[in-house]
């Protein structure tokens, strides 16, 4: 009999709990992949009736945080490398949108890899996970946004095996490699009990938003399923024409409750204007001043907020 290491010590291997825990992976301003609406890393779904603006959106969205420009209005990060899987929109549209955005040939945008009515597999398989896992590994890219979901898949649906294959295939995936994923959906007939199709499409993601449109033109995301507490429940987002530009802009909101006490502490403390939430929690539990987590969040940001 062969040993069952041989056979399956090569793929199947448990947590490593000393090197685990002593990564020092950082929280500070790498807690967003898109402000404030997709935390780092996390599987996030936007659905809005056609129309709306969600590709817009996200668009405008993955062409800044590629091109390290200002995302809808937060301070400007360094570029990360994102994957853009396009089956909706005609390429008059994109190219009519990045210009608007006010992108040129010339513009750096290298780091945003747009597939465009690509013959990538469907993502419930496991040829079209392995294709996508490929290109993550090629453009050693951070997030990927699937526009829009029901067009990438091969199952019916409202078929609940078609998502939990997209998650046996291609979800867990971007989850081992830490890679974020958004998908964009539509509504289904009544608006009210959410997505389209199975229910199922939303057992493994970690935040969902509804995204409706008001009069004024102002985008209106509410948060439905969440695990990540600290995400607000609502972000409005207003859709700015300047000339031939366009650009969205975050509202801002009242600060939560506590944020400016929470800075003063911080200021106090010495803490370093770049330290990281998890930094500035143990700071604040060493004083005897701990605060919650979606306060600090919002007083490390009060802080470095131009003066």
């Amino acid at each position: 009999m062969s040993d069952p290491q041989d056979v399956y010590g090569q793929w199947c291997e448990p947590l490593d709990w000393t090197e685990f825990l002593s990564d020092g992976q950082d929280d500070s301003a790498n807690t967003w992949d898109i402000e404030p609406i997709a935390p780092r890393g996390s599987h996030v779904g936007i659905y809005a009736k056609q129309g709306t603006g969600k590709s817009l959106l996200l668009l405008d969205g993955c062409a800044a945080l590629a091109s390290g420009r200002s995302v809808f209005g937060s301070e400007p990060a360094p570029p990360l490398d994102v994957i853009y899987i396009d089956m909706e929109n005609p390429a008059s549209d994109v190219r009519d949108r990045m210009l608007d955005f006010g992108y040129t040939a010339t513009s750096d945008l290298k780091r945003l890899h747009y597939f465009h009515m690509s013959t990538l597999p469907p993502l419930d398989s496991e040829e079209g996970a392995l294709v996508l896992a490929a290109q993550v590994d090629r453009f050693g890219a951070k997030l990927v946004v699937v526009d829009t979901m029901a067009s990438n898949l091969a199952g019916p649906e409202n078929d609940s095996d078609t998502y939990r294959r997209f998650h046996q295939h291609t979800g867990r995936r971007l989850r081992a490699a830490e890679v974020g994923l958004i998908r964009l959906d539509n509504p289904g007939k009544n608006p009210s009990r959410g997505q389209r199709g199975s229910s199922a499409k939303l057992d493994n993601l970690d935040l969902v938003w509804e995204m409706t449109e008001t009069k004024g033109g102002t985008l209106v995301l509410t948060r439905g399923k969440h695990r990540v507490p600290w995400v607000p429940a609502i972000v409005r987002i207003h859709r700015e024409e300047l000339g031939d530009r366009i650009r969205h802009v975050v509202v801002p909101e009242a600060l939560a409750e506590g944020t400016e006490a929470c800075a003063e502490v911080l200021d106090t403390l010495g803490l370093a204007l770049d330290a990281s939430v998890r930094q500035a929690m143990a700071a604040l539990r060493g004083a005897g001043q701990g605060r919650r987590r979606d306060v600090v969040m919002a007083a490390l940001k009060h802080r470095r907020r131009p003066r």
